[in-house]
């Protein structure tokens, strides 16, 4: 608890620094946060978890999800579905802009849904078979990568075409680049590096373009250029700027955070065998054991018939365990 209430008053202090730089001193535009909320946190945290991570934690056997989680979880996931265009329009100028943000934003979210089902059903380890991790996430990398530059004009085959390639990417992490951020001490554990730090940063990066495209079509923003591009013709130079800053940010105040967060657990130590384990912190009730018992034995039972016949076994979703 003393940890989370140290990250819960540190992150914000260097979320608002970088807001802060990024928007009233370098002028880049974010309109929908894809850098100074997605793309902050995630590099944050992920310094963070190097600090807090150890063999332990790498390979605990509660460090998994339970199928009754990834049903429930499936309502979170289309509720942000819908919710996203309003996220990235909120902030967006009254009028064309709102309306670009939440056309470009849907478009992006639907390619994503898309690829993301593709890439996880071909490239799954399950033997064509679809993940729910893949798709409580990566179905939503499209809204992330949107995030900076949702109001501007991008054209609905930009927009999808750019939701299309950060969906299947999206998979991709998942799939390769966290075990190897766990391999070196890193443990996503929710997949912030592939829900939020490469769209994030794709996005970003995108924008970069679209600010570049936008000097030769200035008629598209009826009159309001300078208004959607405070730094004018120089507004791409100025969202790499941003980009880099806010990577600064977050790389600095993520070691500081994970110093100090790393101290505070050797104030009050966890042994390895409660971690990920609510009884270490909180009264329990009369059948908890009973439940993660349960739980265990159903898991054990899974692998060991993926193990005997793994072509036959249906799709399980305790695959994305190790």
């Amino acid at each position: 608890p003393l940890q989370m209430v140290l990250l819960g008053l540190l992150e914000p202090m260097f979320y608002w620094l970088n807001t802060y730089l990024l928007i009233y001193k370098v002028e880049a535009i974010d309109v929908g946060g894809g850098m100074t909320i997605h793309l902050f946190g995630a590099v944050f945290g992920l310094i963070v978890t190097g600090f807090v991570s150890n063999k332990a934690t790498l390979d605990h056997k509660d460090a998994g999800s339970g199928y009754h989680n990834d049903i429930f979880s499936f309502a979170g996931t289309l509720f942000l579905w819908m919710m996203w265009p309003s996220f990235n329009a909120a902030l967006a100028r009254e009028g064309t802009g709102e309306f670009r943000a939440l056309t470009n934003t849907f478009l992006s979210l639907t390619a994503s849904t898309i690829s993301a089902f593709l890439v996880s059903r071909l490239l799954n380890p399950a033997k064509w078979k679809f993940d729910a991790m893949h798709i409580q996430n990566s179905t939503l990398a499209g809204g992330v990568a949107m995030g900076v530059a949702a109001d501007l004009y991008i054209t609905p085959g930009g927009s999808m075409a750019c939701g299309f390639v950060i969906g299947g990417v999206s998979v991709l992490g998942y799939l390769y680049l966290t075990p190897w951020l766990n391999k070196r001490g890193f443990q996503d554990v929710c997949g912030i590096a592939n829900l939020h730090g490469m769209p994030g940063l794709l996005g970003s990066v995108a924008a970069i373009f679209i600010c570049l495209a936008a000097k030769t079509n200035k008629d598209k923003y009826s009159g309001a250029y300078s208004a959607y591009f405070p730094r004018g013709d120089d507004q791409a130079i100025h969202q790499l700027y941003g980009i880099l800053l806010t990577i600064v940010i977050a790389i600095v105040g993520g070691v500081v955070a994970g110093m100090l967060l790393k101290m505070a657990g050797m104030l009050n130590p966890v042994i390895p065998e409660k971690y990920f384990n609510d009884s270490a912190f909180f009264h329990i009730p009369s059948d908890y054991y009973l439940v993660t018992e349960f739980v265990e034995e159903k898991r054990d039972s899974i692998e060991l018939v993926q193990t005997r016949s793994p072509v036959m076994t249906p799709r399980n979703n305790w695959s994305h365990l190790n």
